[in-house]
């Protein structure tokens, strides 16, 4: 990913983890993947995104935990719908 301040390249991972709705694979949508860290997406039938972002200086552990709190906030939105 590009830095938009600076334009350089970031250093930061951004992985997507994915709650799975119905069917076999989620619907075509418009638009993009969500890009801010935290930032989620409805794509459609139960499918939702979201963005997280690891900076290159993370622990294992701090990933894990991490990831742990975006499935958390994931399933409660779908609970939500």
């Amino acid at each position: 990913m590009w830095n938009a301040v600076t334009g350089g390249l970031m250093t930061d991972i951004t992985v997507y983890p994915i709650l799975r709705g119905e069917g076999e694979k989620a619907p075509p949508f418009e638009g993009s993947f969500p890009t801010e860290d935290g930032q989620s997406r409805d794509l459609g039938k139960g499918w939702l995104v979201m963005c997280v972002r690891f900076t290159y200086e993370s622990t294992a552990h701090e990933k894990i935990a991490k990831l742990a709190i975006a499935e958390d906030k994931l399933r409660a939105m779908k609970q939500a719908h």
